[in-house]
């Protein structure tokens, strides 16, 4: 049995978020590389706070810490060091004097704790000593303090006043950070043009960030107009820069042949790239490709293997992917308790799938004890995001009352919504509905609409409802043609009942006797032609 995927199609590129945290909505920015902007100076502390800031920073799609990069114990040995305190001594002296470069190194300090208490308060102080001074990476970290709202009150139009000042000066990160204000109108009217003009400036800079982003504006035609080739071209300068992001899109671009030929192999490749850099979306791809032997040879091994490392990264997809290789015994020993382990890591992430698997270990007792109550539990959560199936087991445990006290009208709800998505046994359950009055009016033409429907799908105790129907004239004239074609279908499928086939002999007769048989036989045929499944 093949664990049952569709290669992503589009994952977190093509018209998706650009890189950047705002109001809780997670984007990637990059962090500017100072020592890279300014040039380097020959104080151990200077060097050592550029370090630990760099430490927060990422290009790999997470959002920008508010708190301090855990400290190594080396680095907290360092920090208290004599030498370190006197360097911190003479920074706060030179600070004191009005020296701007002192100035913001002191408030890094404050900002991340390192040496003396964390104090944002101060470090806002000392920040904007060195902002009054025009010191461009002062300017930068204060407008990120209102953004963040750390030591002031949270506030984007100061934020963009900063950046604007520091931009001027040619500080790259802020470019960077106006270039998505202007992307997403925070701050400052949405100006699309000239996020990408700042977005333009930057990566002509070689800044990885920048290039992905331009590119994700060529690939949608966002400010700029859709330009396929260049949207490649800027994914690949970003890719080979580093960027798991680009690497990912051009693995995508490559996947689905958009603005270049399909190409599975360039796929696997790019997303190899991606995935060794630990690129949680390119994991998971990786192992889409081994799975269905998509530019490599198919290794459920090496599926699993890298199904494995991005359900560790809380991958929901690959957690359940994982699940279902563990509860078939693919690559790994039949297991359904770790199967039930991680099905329930992606339900409590919302997995849909993984609810309603979590919730049939409980009914029927895989891995987990069986609980009624606990079943109905996660199959209602997933059926309330829309599952068919389990909104279609939520019928039947209403129906049996099973872990819910039975409510025939509660049975009728969720069997409807499961029918008009069309889920075959639901349909065929919504049927017997109608033509027993069960929780609704009796209706024998809803009825016969219902088994019709689940009868096309191929439920055979379906089209023997039909065949009934059109026998019996419930609802609808007596027809002995679709009555006898309809359980002919069904005798086709396999089916053996014996009111089928008492039915089907009196019909025959009948038809016999009005030379209608070999009228009844062919639109045997033609149902059986339209409807038959691909075993038949």
């Amino acid at each position: 049995m093949t664990v049952s995927h569709l290669v992503p199609k589009i994952h977190s590129g093509f018209g998706l978020p650009f890189k950047l945290m705002r109001n809780g909505t997670e984007y990637t920015l990059l962090v500017n590389d100072y020592g890279a902007i300014v040039k380097q100076k020959e104080r151990f502390l200077y060097l050592s706070l550029t370090f630990l800031l760099l430490t927060g920073c990422s290009e790999n799609e997470r959002p920008i810490p508010t708190e301090p990069a855990p400290v190594s114990p080396a680095t907290k040995a360092l920090e208290s060091s004599q030498g370190f305190k006197t360097e911190l001594e003479e920074t706060r002296a030179r600070a004191d004097t009005g020296e701007a470069e002192s100035q913001f190194n002191l408030a890094l300090q404050y900002a991340l704790g390192r040496g003396i208490p964390q104090d944002y308060t101060e470090a806002v102080r000392w920040f904007r000593l060195a902002a009054d001074q025009n010191y461009a990476l002062a300017q930068y970290k204060l407008g990120e303090m209102y953004e963040k709202g750390q030591g002031v009150p949270q506030a984007a139009d100061e934020a963009v006043q900063l950046y604007l000042l520091a931009a001027e000066q040619g500080h790259v990160a802020a470019q960077c950070n106006l270039a998505m204000r202007y992307l997403s109108g925070d701050g400052v009217p949405q100006d699309e043009l000239e996020a990408a003009r700042l977005f333009r400036n930057t990566a002509e800079l070689g800044v990885a960030t920048s290039c992905y982003n331009l590119a994700q504006m060529y690939n949608t035609g966002r400010g700029v107009k859709q330009d396929l080739a260049v949207a490649y071209k800027l994914y690949l300068q970003a890719a080979e820069l580093g960027d798991p992001s680009a690497q990912y899109n051009l693995a995508i671009m490559h996947r689905i042949g958009r603005g270049v030929p399909q190409d599975d192999t360039k796929t696997v490749k790019w997303l190899r790239v991606a995935a060794e850099q630990g690129y949680v979306a390119g994991q998971y791809g990786l192992g889409i490709m081994y799975e269905e032997g998509l530019g490599v040879p198919e290794d459920l091994v090496e599926a699993y293997k890298w199904f494995l490392m991005a359900a560790e990264q809380r991958h929901a997809k690959a957690q359940y992917a994982v699940a279902l290789m563990h509860y078939n015994g693919q690559a790994v020993v039949r297991d359904f308790i770790t199967a039930a382990k991680w099905h329930r890591l992606a339900a409590e992430q919302g997995y849909v799938e993984s609810q309603y698997e979590l919730g049939l270990a409980y009914l029927n007792g895989e891995g987990v004890a069986k609980d009624a109550v606990e079943a109905f539990k996660w199959h209602q959560m997933a059926a309330q995001q829309g599952s068919s199936e389990a909104q279609f087991s939520l019928s039947v445990m209403y129906d049996k009352g099973e872990g819910v006290p039975a409510d025939v009208l509660e049975r009728f709800k969720w069997c409807e919504l499961a029918a008009q998505q069309e889920h075959p046994q639901a349909r065929y359950q919504l049927g017997l509905m109608y033509a027993n009055g069960q929780g609704v009016p009796l209706d024998y033409s809803k009825a016969l609409e219902m088994f019709q429907l689940a009868g096309e799908q191929g439920s055979v105790r379906a089209q023997r409802e039909v065949g009934f129907i059109y026998a019996e004239g419930k609802g609808v004239p007596v027809d002995e043609i679709e009555g006898f074609a309809w359980l002919s279908l069904a005798a086709a499928a396999g089916s053996e009942d014996v009111k089928q086939e008492e039915t089907r002999a009196v019909l025959k007769k009948s038809l016999e006797a009005t030379q209608a048989l070999i009228a009844a036989q062919r639109r045997a045929n033609e149902l059986f032609e339209k409807y038959r499944q691909p075993s038949q």
